[in-house]
């Protein structure tokens, strides 16, 4: 995360923009969120970043996937498109249960 972030600060200071992508923050424990570190919202600031929400289901993934995008490009939209409830999502990774849990895939080794 850190070299993620200090490559797009070092775009940003010569003039270019940055575009970062990570799931979206569940907003509770035990989950853990670069969207909620003290690092991130320091960069945001230094960098004048914004962020949209959106759904990976809508761009044509296979699940609903919540889904976070940080930019400084002045003309990105505030918000993404989320699921409108035309389709059907996967049984698998990014798929939420009836307690807000996300599904893990399982593997065996």
């Amino acid at each position: 995360m850190l070299n993620c972030l200090s490559l797009a600060e070092a775009l940003v200071v010569r003039g270019g923009v940055h575009l970062l992508e990570h799931p979206d923050d569940p907003g509770e424990e035990p989950f853990p969120s670069i969207w909620a570190t003290e690092v991130f919202e320091e960069f945001a600031r230094r960098t004048g970043s914004k962020r949209c929400c959106l759904h990976q289901c809508m761009f044509g993934g296979p699940a609903k996937k919540p889904t976070r995008l940080a930019t400084n490009i002045v003309e990105f939209e505030d918000e993404g498109p989320v699921c409108d409830g035309s389709h059907c999502h996967e049984e698998g990774i990014g798929r939420v249960d009836e307690q807000g849990l996300e599904t893990l895939l399982s593997f065996d080794l």
